[in-house]
């Protein structure tokens, strides 16, 4: 679990985003470090920095330039993917595309496809 602001991992470039968790699978010399937060997200715009992340977090990949470390960011919703895809009007796979994970429709499957994601590996 990521600390708190102060303590914690927080990204100015994000609007001062602390993610509430951070993910790090190694497998042999290459590591994937995932930021992940979960949340409601009725509330929250399309365009928000938090949802952006994945997007900031890959040019901080860029950034750091270790072919070694793989970055990656996702929002696990709490909000149902149709209310989601009313307000946004986006679809699912859209929305999953842009790492924004469904926890109620995908209990069974959001965890593995997290990981599987993060590692650069395609799920259905």
């Amino acid at each position: 679990r990521n600390q708190s602001r102060g303590r914690g991992v927080g990204f100015f470039e994000a609007g001062n985003f602390y993610p509430d968790f951070i993910l790090w699978q190694v497998e042999g010399s290459k590591q994937f470090i995932s930021f992940v937060d979960p949340k409601g997200i009725r509330q929250v715009m399309v365009d928000d920095p938090k949802v952006n992340f994945r997007t900031t977090v890959q040019e901080i990949a860029d950034r750091l330039g270790d072919p070694n470390v793989s970055l990656s960011s996702f929002i696990v919703s709490n909000t149902s993917a149709a209310t989601m895809e009313q307000l946004w009007k986006l679809t699912v796979d859209e929305m999953n595309e842009m790492n924004v994970l469904f926890q109620v429709e995908n209990r069974a499957t959001y965890v593995e496809t997290m990981l599987a994601r993060a590692r650069g590996l395609t799920t259905t």
